[in-house]
């Protein structure tokens, strides 16, 4: 997996890949859910073996960081090491997922969702790119869904249920504690 740090690089890697579909993680080494997602991306470039994957590792300016982070001393944030890249794609949150095929953006994910990443690599990579291409069959079990896309899930993000359930439960401490 190659590091992008221009767009110069960039475009002598989109030329030499040709029509194949190419990935680029635009990931920050501040972002925890940036690392969470990591090896999940790791995974799926060895899966997708026709897929390029690359990543870009952004520092953000400023002013986007205070916003995200407050801070006190704004000046020690480093600028934006490979900004024309990120400001190519419109690259505004950690991490984002930049799906380009014949040298244009067609797709885009936005934050560490690894249900969503994969569909969309396997919507764009087309038939054969992964180690096995088929619908496939679970033991024991049905084959998903009928038109072979796969299942992404509609509900909350486990954390924010754990949070929504830690909130309410204290709700009801202080409730019951009040008098």
């Amino acid at each position: 997996m190659l590091d992008v740090t221009s767009v110069a690089q960039l475009d002598k890697l989109l030329s030499a890949n040709g029509s194949k579909l190419t990935v680029i993680d635009f990931h920050a080494t501040w972002c925890g859910p940036c690392h969470a997602i990591a090896p999940k991306y790791a995974e799926l470039a060895k899966e997708f073996t026709g897929v390029q994957f690359l990543k870009c590792d952004v520092y953000v300016n400023a002013a986007l960081y205070a916003a995200i982070v407050p801070m006190t001393n704004q000046r020690s944030v480093r600028s934006d090491a490979a900004g024309d890249v990120s400001k190519k794609y419109s690259v505004a949150a950690m991490p984002t997922f930049v799906f380009i095929k014949d040298g244009q953006k067609v797709d885009q994910v936005r934050g560490a969702n690894p249900s969503a990443l994969e569909a969309t690599i396997r919507k764009h990579a087309g038939a054969g790119s992964g180690a096995f291409s088929g619908k496939g069959q679970t033991l024991g079990g049905d084959s998903g869904p009928s038109d072979g896309t796969p299942e992404v899930s509609a509900g909350l993000d486990p954390q924010m249920t754990l949070l929504l359930g830690l909130l309410g439960l204290y709700g009801l401490y202080w409730w019951f504690n009040k008098a």
